[in-house]
């Protein structure tokens, strides 16, 4: 009798066991499938379910406590960035745009990265709004695009600062665009507007440098994305995200990635070996003595005497 209950126990701890199996299965295998289609409290679940498994599995291994008590277990670093940025990691991407206006101030509306993408000057890698000088930005990058979701995707890629353009304040200032990128790379897609180092004025602050990736599948006419702006440099890289998805339906944002800069001298060399231009300086205002204020009105008294 007792073993006939102890059985029948076992067999209802197996089906149990099987029951949460398949749901966190199915749960997981929909949480995979599209990270936008499952709603948050799936997502709970199957994350609930897939460290509980993991755990459990863990506590079953001795030869991996044994590592760990000695201090001979190594994780897997790579294994986990790869992990991070297919599932939590667009996720993270969006809250930090959020929190530094790139949305608002680039996009127009927000959306949730599909993944990610690397820019890098040299060995320094473009992050999430970390800080790069501008000396170290004078090329271009090597941007690695993400793998094709399907073969009859194209690229478009877009550097914008929307800190920086001098003549309007609700456009960016367009620093590189090379359109309808193929699977052979940047190489492969049309330069609408060759690149431009960061250029911000002294005394402006830091400035976002975002690179905005477009998804999309029928080629873009590149004379219709070529803005003519004849000698002024200013007019003919004044953009707006906003205003370009808005002519190109077919374009899809895919993804982004930034980081910060501000004044060096490099920029100082940019403006007038490059652009050719008047380096802008902004500069606050000194607050005056009332000595220099007197000295100041008693000048200006001799000078309109002077002309009367």
């Amino acid at each position: 009798m007792i073993a006939t209950v102890a059985s029948g126990l076992r067999v209802v701890c197996t089906v149990a066991a099987g029951v949460r199996q398949v749901a966190a299965a199915s749960l997981q295998k929909a949480y995979y499938r599209d990270y936008s289609e499952v709603t948050r409290a799936n997502r709970a679940k199957a994350l609930r379910f897939e460290k509980c498994e993991v755990l459990r599995q863990n506590r079953r291994n001795p030869e991996l406590e044994r590592k760990a008590r000695r201090k001979e277990l190594s994780v897997p670093l790579d294994a986990v960035q790869k992990e991070w940025e297919q599932f939590e990691g667009p996720k993270h991407l969006q809250t930090i745009g959020n929190h530094f206006h790139i949305y608002q101030d680039v996009f127009g509306s927000e959306f949730r990265p599909r993944t990610f993408f690397t820019v890098r000057y040299g060995d320094r890698q473009v992050m999430r709004g970390n800080i790069l000088n501008a000396a170290e930005t004078l090329d271009p990058p090597q941007v690695t695009l993400p793998p094709a979701p399907k073969d009859d995707t194209l690229w478009t890629l877009v550097l914008s600062n929307p800190d920086g353009n001098l003549i309007n304040n609700h456009a960016e200032l367009l620093h590189w665009m090379v359109a309808n990128i193929g699977s052979d790379g940047v190489a492969s897609g049309n330069v609408i507007v060759p690149y431009l180092p960061p250029v911000p004025p002294r005394g402006s602050g830091f400035h976002r440098m975002v690179f905005a990736l477009y998804r999309h599948t029928q080629p873009l006419d590149p004379t219709q994305l070529k803005k003519k702006g004849g000698d002024d440099w200013i007019k003919e890289r004044t953009f707006s995200s906003q205003d370009f998805q808005a002519k190109n339906t077919g374009v899809q944002p895919w993804s982004f990635c930034f980081y910060q800069t501000q004044w060096d001298a490099s920029v100082h060399q940019t403006y007038m070996n490059t652009l050719e231009y008047p380096e802008p300086v902004y500069e606050l205002e000194k607050e005056l003595t009332l000595r220099q204020m007197k000295q100041q009105e008693i000048k200006q008294q001799r000078q309109l005497k002077f002309k009367a």
